[in-house]
């Protein structure tokens, strides 16, 4: 198999208020021999507040890891980020080659949520299911809706934010496939 090395060309221009006032053409030869990926491993759904922890998988070289905001703030320095927060954010993982400074880029987002349901057991039920679920910290009141196919409402309950589980009766709903 050739190699054919891929040659990127670029202009910078100094430019004064009214004409240009100097620049410098480059040429920049990219090794296609490199072939590393930079791979942040998945995407995570956590509750508010809750941390979590995101991977870089290792390339077969010494290289340097380094976490990013999506506006550029340095996060860690290391194959492993570690964070904590109440909105959804993209966080870029960069890995450096120490070599000859080849670098690439990956990202990866941390959805964030305010409720989840775990567990429901049984499943396929019967006469009741009993639902498991987990609230972010700081929600204050919530409640369990169970639709039909088409968005009607058949049940409908609020849950005690200081317990993990709700028991649903459901003898009055018809047997069915519920959201």
């Amino acid at each position: 198999e050739e190699i054919i090395p891929q040659l990127i060309e670029f202009d910078i221009i100094e430019e004064g208020e009214k004409e240009i006032i100097g620049g410098e053409h480059y040429l920049a030869i990219k090794d296609s021999t490199k072939r590393f990926k930079a791979i942040a491993l998945e995407n995570k759904t956590v509750l508010a507040g809750d941390s979590t922890s995101f991977t870089a998988q290792e390339i077969s070289e010494d290289a340097q890891y380094t976490w990013f905001s999506t506006v550029g703030d340095t996060l860690a320095i290391g194959d492993l980020l570690q964070t904590s927060q109440n909105t959804t954010r993209q966080y870029i993982l960069e890995v450096v080659s120490i070599e000859d400074n080849y670098k690439d880029v990956d990202t990866v987002t941390v959805t964030v949520r305010r409720a989840a349901i775990t567990a429901l057991t049984p499943n396929p039920a019967n006469n009741q299911t009993i639902v498991s679920y987990r609230l972010a910290s700081d929600v204050t009141s919530a409640s369990i809706v169970i639709a039909n196919a088409t968005g009607q409402v058949l049940y409908s309950a609020p849950l005690d934010v200081t317990q993990t589980t709700h028991t649903v009766n459901l003898q009055a709903i018809p047997t069915g496939q519920y959201i």
